[in-house]
């Protein structure tokens, strides 16, 4: 399976489908009939689900809500007035504040902690976040059970006296970050290899390196029983659902589009991870039709 998602950028967009099936039994409508929730993504193939996912719920609220689509710059659709919402992560919107350390200090990394501050940086830019969800895609350090076992490390503390036996993967894009936690911690690995998920995931089942970045939402972590280290998401950018939001959105559908957010766990996004990337995996539009049944 090819479970690693690429980094996220502002630019990225992926053509999405432009109208949405109403659902069955709708709760009244609390918008005019004029109006229109118009639901755009980052590009990556979890979001473009959750797009749809954020777009159904909003119909079976009672919501007209559609899928707008654009090859590039989702944020930018945003900005000129042709998309109401963006799906897409902590991550992402990170990247549209004029100075991203006035949110995440020096170290440049956006903990679970600053993410109200992103929301307020963004509100001085004039963009409204809605609420982010609990379910994170950031990057986590993970190792395998009979690993940590052999080596005698069981937490981020015990890893300084084996830290000299241990090869570390990770892809490249964590890879800055992953050092600067070392240095700190007065680890020094074997070898930090750069490396996609794929090839980690081969390599811990080998046993050629001992620990490696995942993403959070990423379902080989659960299905291959990866222990996440405890304290390792702290090393590296947060990265859960954050909707940035127009506003022609109303507060009634803000309230909504928060609602769904709140729905979001970690399990329910790792489901979805697991959806999208399974071999034969369901389009967007079969996820969104199973959502009741992953979060309930």
């Amino acid at each position: 399976m090819n479970l690693r998602r690429t980094r996220l950028t502002v630019l990225g967009l992926v053509a999405l489908p432009l109208t949405l099936a109403g659902c069955t039994q709708p709760a009244p409508p609390t918008q005019s009939e004029e109006s229109v929730v118009r639901i755009t993504s980052a590009d990556d193939p979890v979001l473009r689900a959750m797009a749809r996912v954020y777009a159904d719920q909003l119909e079976a609220r009672g919501f007209k809500a559609k899928l707008v689509a654009e090859p590039s710059k989702p944020y930018a659709l945003l900005e000129a007035g042709d998309a109401d919402v963006v799906i897409g992560t902590a991550e992402t919107a990170l990247q549209l504040v004029p100075d991203p350390k006035s949110v995440t200090g020096e170290d440049g990394v956006l903990s679970t902690g600053e993410l109200a501050g992103l929301a307020q940086a963004l509100k001085t830019q004039g963009r409204r976040a809605a609420d982010p969800t609990a379910g994170d895609a950031g990057p986590v350090l993970v190792a395998s059970k009979a690993t940590m076992a052999q080596y005698s490390f069981g937490s981020l503390d015990d890893l300084a006296s084996t830290c000299k036996d241990l090869v570390f993967l990770t892809p490249s894009e964590q890879r800055e970050d992953l050092e600067a936690w070392a240095k700190e911690a007065k680890c020094t690995p074997k070898a930090i290899k750069v490396v996609a998920a794929a090839a980690a995931m081969d390599s811990l089942r080998s046993a050629n390196g001992q620990l490696a970045v995942l993403d959070g939402d990423d379902a080989a972590i659960v299905d291959e029983g990866f222990n996440v280290l405890p304290g390792s998401e702290d090393f590296f950018d947060r990265a859960p659902i954050l909707p940035v939001v127009s506003d022609e959105v109303s507060e009634q559908a803000l309230r909504s589009i928060n609602d769904i957010s709140s729905s979001v766990s970690q399990d329910a996004l790792t489901a979805v991870n697991r959806m999208v990337y399974e071999p034969g995996g369901l389009t967007s539009e079969d996820i969104a039709a199973h959502w009741e049944q992953l979060v309930n």
